[in-house]
């Protein structure tokens, strides 16, 4: 979205805005959080790049109930890409219609995080290490999808909740995976998870997808008289979960995934262990995550930082990455502020 749109945008919510102001200002909810950051990318560097200040994100997130029958919508953007290190766009985060049928089962469709595992839809701003684990971002790319699901929970304490999803918008996956001209791609999405004390959880999640498209390499090779250009992949990716949640401030977060991209087995998985003192305001983490694609070179990750809460709704975060990237190695820092509203 360009600039020149965008004001449009904004100026068109403006005049809803205030024109539906009566009816609801008492439902809508506003909220959303800011995360500033300084990062040195030790291969970013080798590439020719600097070191640089960036908005990684700017989230805005707008809640409002559409009746007294259970049917809430929400839409979130992300205006980070607005600042001078961006491409100038507003991203959308997420845009779904959510209905409770009754007191166990909740139906949602939109656009919003996969349903997998914990890392996928785990909230940047709770999770302690800057990005996601490389394994995650390399099965599900971008992370999202338009889709149907169908939720279920219990009112009997102990019982797993359940997630049943399916998708035919897996954009992201299309764009990261080099496939253009996509004229078919669904996906089927299902997750169980345990409650465990303190609210922790340990669950299991499976995708089954299909995709039909132009593999941009095979339509090189196509035109080189070497091979078709359609392109017919059908990717799995499982996966294992659990955080544990301790009394004396110290957790405990594990994930394993399992599957294949364009024919390509990956698998690999990470474990971050968090430690805030009692009464302390600062969470001391380390994560270490593991990538293996196909026959190539592993991928491991050691990551160091603390989270300090220097006021009510903002956090200051100190991090260091010492990274074996498939047989290139770099070393990487940063320091974020980040603030809620």
């Amino acid at each position: 979205m360009t600039h020149r749109r965008f004001c449009i945008a904004i100026a068109l919510a403006l005049f809803l805005g205030f024109t539906w102001l009566p009816y609801v200002s008492a439902e809508l909810k506003i909220s959303g959080y800011t995360q500033a950051r300084f990062y040195s990318d030790a291969f970013a560097k080798r590439d020719g790049d600097s070191d640089k200040f960036d908005i990684r994100r700017a989230m805005l997130t707008f809640t409002m109930p559409i009746n007294d029958s259970g049917t809430v919508a929400r839409l979130q953007v992300d205006l980070g890409e607005l600042d001078d290190s961006g491409d100038g766009s507003v991203e959308l985060a997420a845009a779904t219609i959510t209905h409770s049928i009754n007191d166990m089962w909740t139906a949602r469709i939109g656009f919003d995080d996969i349903e997998f595992g914990m890392d996928i839809n785990y909230s940047s701003a709770r999770r302690f290490p800057f990005e996601r684990s490389e394994v995650a971002r390399r099965l599900l790319p971008g992370g999202a999808e338009t889709a149907l699901y169908a939720f279920y929970q219990s009112k009997t304490p102990g019982r797993p909740e359940v997630a049943v999803g399916y998708s035919n918008d897996l954009r992201d996956w299309a764009e990261k995976n080099d496939m253009t001209g996509m004229t078919e791609q669904h996906a089927w999405v299902g997750r169980v998870e345990w409650p465990l004390a303190n609210n922790g959880c340990a669950g299991v999640s499976y995708m089954r997808a299909h995709r039909t498209g132009v593999d941009d390499l095979a339509a090189v090779e196509a035109a080189q008289g070497l091979g078709p250009v359609t392109s017919i992949f059908r990717n799995s990716v499982f996966g294992l979960h659990a955080r544990y949640v301790g009394i004396n401030g110290l957790n405990l977060q594990a994930e394993y995934f399992t599957g294949d991209s364009k024919l390509t087995d990956i698998k690999g998985w990470y474990g971050t262990l968090e430690y805030c003192p009692a009464a302390g305001k600062t969470t001391w983490f380390y994560r270490y995550d593991k990538c293996d694609i196909g026959t190539a070179t592993d991928y491991g990750r050691h990551t160091l930082g603390a989270a300090m809460d220097v006021a009510d709704n903002s956090r200051f975060t100190v991090q260091y990455e010492d990274i074996d990237r498939y047989g290139e190695k770099g070393s990487n820092y940063g320091l974020q502020w980040q603030v809620s509203y």
